[in-house]
């Protein structure tokens, strides 16, 4: 990888010091080894399985460290600095890949297959973990990374009379949808192009992290610049969801999923009328991997294993025996069922867009929603801008 990020500047490891959870190597420092783990926010059930993990070891000790978003200048260190470490030597033994998405990593061999660890495991298992858990963090037959929890968990639906049709949920589908319904708001939230672009359609599927390169001048691609550009460049957030399904002003609807749901809210949301759910879309949060450069891969494995004895807190868990332990952080068992089979069925795993890619097509997309620069245009300055970005970090 060619090292043409910004230079590396001195920093000062800080080490999260809590309970039991003390710095590495501090009393013996010639006897224990240190697991460095780079992640994106030291949550409390980080810092639980590091405590549990430091006072059932003698001979190794976790180090988490925290890194800001990409461009963070206010954190310490941000994903840019841990790009920087990664491409001079200095890489974690643990890594949360959500840090550093869309670097196509996989394809340099970087992260460990994760599946002989789990099938050796006495404990876990494969059978332990929601099924989307491997769909979507499995690649070429490799489970390069596992997923400590779900962030959000969204359900889409609408009413079935505008989805007669329906088969899957595609780019192509939503604007042959909101062209047979032109007087119907797309989404019962959101009235401008600059959120439609992110929310309704998939920025990712104009990447290939693997070779590096981009389809943005696509005719794909611009179609639904010109789809969204039909709406204003700038609107204001809709908060009456409920009356602007039930009143058929809006086509679709997408509902965040927590411990506190309901299971009746669609009959709710939709009133009497039928309805059909298009698609349950899921973020995880914190997304772990062990890398190649790792020099005791069952420490590291060991310190993983232990996140799934912990609570998840306010996150939902990815195994069903943490999900059980949580039955009662549901106010009914309707809830908690309802939740469970949520869960069990969610399929439309969401990969973080790369920040800087994000930022790209924000900034130009903006110009174009604005009328300042044509649709072609705009295509061709994003493709000119994400292949030097792409060229640049290959």
């Amino acid at each position: 990888m060619k090292n043409t990020f910004k230079k590396i500047t001195a920093l000062t490891l800080s080490v999260l010091t809590l309970g039991a959870f003390t710095s590495c190597n501090k009393d013996k420092p010639k006897e224990k080894r240190t697991v460095k783990i780079a992640v994106s926010y030291n949550s409390p059930m980080l810092q639980k399985a590091a405590e549990n993990y430091n006072t059932a070891h003698d001979d190794s000790c976790i180090e988490l460290v925290e890194y800001g978003p990409s461009g963070d200048e206010n954190s310490a260190r941000n994903a840019d600095d841990l790009k920087l470490e990664i491409v001079a030597g200095d890489i974690p033994d643990i890594v949360d890949v959500s840090l550093i998405s869309g670097l196509g990593l996989e394809k340099f061999g970087m992260y460990t297959d994760l599946y002989p660890f789990l099938d050796s495991d006495e404990e876990l298992s494969r059978e332990a973990f929601f099924p989307n858990v491997f769909t979507s963090c499995e690649k070429d037959g490799k489970l390069l990374s596992l997923p400590v929890t779900y962030k959000t968990i969204f359900v889409t639906a609408g009413k079935t009379k505008f989805f007669e049709d329906f088969t899957e949920l595609t780019d192509e589908y939503i604007m042959e949808l909101a062209e047979k319904y032109p007087d119907k708001l797309l989404n019962a939230t959101h009235t401008n192009s600059s959120d439609l672009i992110f929310d309704s359609f998939d920025m990712n599927r104009f990447v290939d992290y693997d070779s590096y390169t981009c389809n943005f001048n696509s005719k794909e691609f611009i179609d639904i610049l010109e789809f969204c550009k039909k709406y204003p460049a700038e609107g204001e957030y809709l908060f009456e969801q409920d009356e602007n399904i039930r009143s058929d002003k809006a086509l679709m609807s997408s509902f965040a999923v927590s411990p506190y749901t309901n299971p009746d809210f669609l009959e709710k949301r939709f009133g009497d009328e039928e309805y059909t759910v298009l698609e349950t879309d899921f973020h995880y949060g914190i997304r772990l991997a062990i890398t190649e450069s790792c020099p005791d891969k069952n420490d590291a494995w060991e310190f993983i294993r232990e996140l799934y004895n912990v609570n998840t807190g306010d996150e939902f868990p990815v195994t069903k025996k943490q999900f059980e332990a949580k039955e009662e952080s549901f106010v009914t068992s309707e809830q908690y069922n309802f939740a469970y089979s949520v869960l069990s069925e969610a399929n439309g795993y969401t990969e973080n867009l790369n920040h800087d890619i994000s930022v790209i097509i924000k900034e130009e997309t903006l110009e174009c929603f604005n009328d300042a620069i044509t649709s072609q245009e705009c295509a061709e300055i994003i493709q000119n801008r994400v292949s030097t970005l792409l060229s640049e970090i290959s």
